[in-house]
């Protein structure tokens, strides 16, 4: 059932173990809780999600750095932030 499905999709060479890990990955993308990933995926821990799930993109990078710098700069402008 999954190899023709995939194959009339045309998404030949994906896996359904390829499909999970690319599902637990935008979750993250979204901002999902680690908890929460961690429950849909049946895993016993968050330990065991962010060890396996755990990879960080060049966009979240990029977004972590951006906020970052803003935070730095209105600290220097004597602004304060809410979080």
């Amino acid at each position: 059932m999954w190899y023709p499905a995939v194959t009339k999709a045309g998404l030949k060479g994906l896996t359904f173990h390829g499909l999970r890990h690319t599902g637990a990955g935008l979750m993250r993308e979204a901002g999902a809780h680690t908890q929460v990933i961690a429950r849909r995926l049946g895993h016993s821990s968050e330990r065991m999600t962010t060890g396996t799930y755990g990879w960080v993109t060049p966009e979240t990078d990029r977004a972590a750095a951006s906020a970052l710098d803003e935070l730095l700069r209105s600290s220097h402008r004597g602004e304060e932030k809410s979080v």
